[in-house]
């Protein structure tokens, strides 16, 4: 990537710590309050706008929600543990993971003999990654995911994002 070129999943990165900075604060006045009550109901409910935020973000949504679950109840029984130090702890299957260059875990889908991550899949096939992971949430197996997501993109009905024609 260019210097001059924005890459968005740092602002998305940045809702999704600002939201657990709000999540995990100990303040007490009546914003802070407000706030962490707001960030864990966020986190709670899992819902769309959570899983797109944590896509665009680049983050496994169902891993950012069960650490935030634990987080969130190990402080509230006053056991609470960093989440830098609840992830460095964390096991997971060479088989089923990959790094990328930047040391991001992600998981790995194949597909005709081509192993990738969402991400990566997404930009082979150009759809936004959050296009694949969607349907995948919804209960749609990899390849029906792919599929769908290249023939919306080919209509020019990504839920009303803008779509490059290439």
């Amino acid at each position: 990537m260019d210097d001059d070129e924005f890459d968005p999943r740092y602002l998305w990165r940045s809702v999704v710590g600002q939201a657990i900075r709000d999540a995990l604060s100990t303040a007490d006045d009546y914003k802070a309050v407000y706030d962490r009550a707001t960030a864990r109901a966020w986190f709670d409910s899992g819902s769309r706008d959570f899983r797109e935020v944590c896509e665009m973000a680049e983050l496994d949504p169902v891993h950012v929600k069960r650490s935030m679950d634990d987080a969130i109840r190990a402080q509230d029984e006053g056991k609470f543990t960093s989440l830098k130090d609840r992830c460095a702890s964390q096991t997971r299957k060479d088989n089923a993971v990959r790094r990328d260059r930047r040391g991001r875990v992600g998981a790995i889908h194949v597909m005709d003999g081509i192993e990738d991550s969402i991400g990566g899949w997404a930009k082979r096939v150009n759809v936004p990654p959050y296009s694949i992971a969607n349907r995948m949430n919804s209960g749609k197996a990899f390849k029906v995911a792919i599929q769908e997501a290249v023939d919306a993109r080919k209509k020019g009905r990504l839920r009303g994002r803008p779509v490059s024609k290439g």
